[in-house]
């Protein structure tokens, strides 16, 4: 995430309030997470990507000798921006349309 993605979540979370921008918050991680997959996927990355999650999980956050896919210097930039658009959307639409 860079300053603007930063500047786009306090303005979501000014306009949503606390209460709701926790929620959007959420929402912004798995639709990140899903858009990381997607990109990582279209640009022939996701198994080093997913080897790399694993290690970390195995080595709880010790680094590796390999270069993360996704992240500072990597040839996939993922658009945080719409992330934090759709978690913002998707918390509103659960709280105007429940059910």
């Amino acid at each position: 995430m860079g300053g603007g993605d930063v500047k786009m979540m306090a303005a979501v979370g000014a306009l949503l309030g606390v209460r709701l921008a926790v929620h959007a918050v959420l929402y912004a991680v798995l639709a990140g997470g899903v858009l990381a997959i997607v990109f990582a996927w279209r640009a022939g990355e996701l198994g080093r990507a997913l080897r790399n999650v694993g290690g970390w999980v195995r080595g709880l956050g010790r680094a590796r000798g390999e270069r993360p896919a996704l992240g500072a210097g990597s040839k996939i930039e993922l658009p945080y921006g719409v992330a934090i658009a759709i978690g913002a959307l998707a918390t509103l639409a659960r709280e105007h349309w429940p059910g």
